[in-house]
């Protein structure tokens, strides 16, 4: 005969006997870790004061500040910046000079990756773009507009959805100096899937860009950012 399926202490009935057995250890009186002072379950009770961290056979202490180890495992120190301290301690550093006559060098005489005083000029021209071309899209072309609202791609709602595109490139015009009406043009507007969006990005090269249009004669010549 199986066991009841209604607990004997609290009369809470249970679709299966093993719920209930689960149930009965709420019923347990807990008992505190003499380690720790944390409360546990008399069934318990033994195995956690055997891995307990307060267990004096278990105290271990960091190698570098000597804070006590809250985990038994392998650790030697409390956190990794204890451990970068130790490992680091007397190392000898060989690779600064090195470093700096190459990579560092290459970024900083290069205007494309240093100009970054005009990244909140593009972003603010970006944005424009981006608001009026929504704008004139609506009032030239609704049809157009609509189709584009009824299927709004959404990086995880509607991966395959639709965008407003320029078929010459907002970067672009940035660099050669458009005005955002230039940029925003209805005639420099597309509504495509963003796949067809991605494809047509393949070969665009904004550093390529940035070069052939960073004469003087251009307003922002010293464009230094993708779209």
């Amino acid at each position: 005969m199986r066991p009841s399926k209604v607990c004997p202490k609290c009369d809470k009935e249970f679709k299966t006997w093993q719920a209930r057995t689960g149930h009965m250890y709420i019923h347990n009186k807990k008992v505190e870790c003499e380690w720790c002072s944390k409360e546990h379950t008399k069934s318990n009770l033994s195995s956690h004061q055997n891995t307990c961290w307060n267990n004096p056979k278990n105290i271990r202490h960091c190698n570098l500040c000597g804070k006590q180890l809250t985990k038994i495992d392998s650790k030697k120190f409390c956190n990794t910046s204890c451990a970068a301290t130790h490992n680091n301690t007397g190392r000898e550093v060989t690779w600064g000079d090195k470093t700096s006559k190459t990579i560092n060098k290459y970024f900083d005489e290069s205007e494309y990756y240093r100009n970054i005083e005009k990244k909140t000029e593009y972003n603010y021209y970006y944005r424009s773009v981006q608001r009026r071309s929504r704008q004139q899209l609506k009032h030239l072309s609704p049809d157009e507009y609509k189709r584009y609202k009824s299927d709004v791609w959404n990086v995880d709602t509607n991966p395959n959805g639709l965008i407003i595109d320029h078929d010459e490139q907002v970067f672009t015009h940035w660099c050669k100096g458009s005005s955002v009406e230039e940029a925003s043009d209805i005639s420099n507007l597309q509504v495509i899937t963003q796949k067809e969006n991605l494809d047509r990005q393949r070969g665009y090269s904004p550093k390529n860009i940035w070069e052939q249009f960073r004469s003087e004669k251009y307003i922002h010549g010293n464009a230094t950012l993708a779209q």
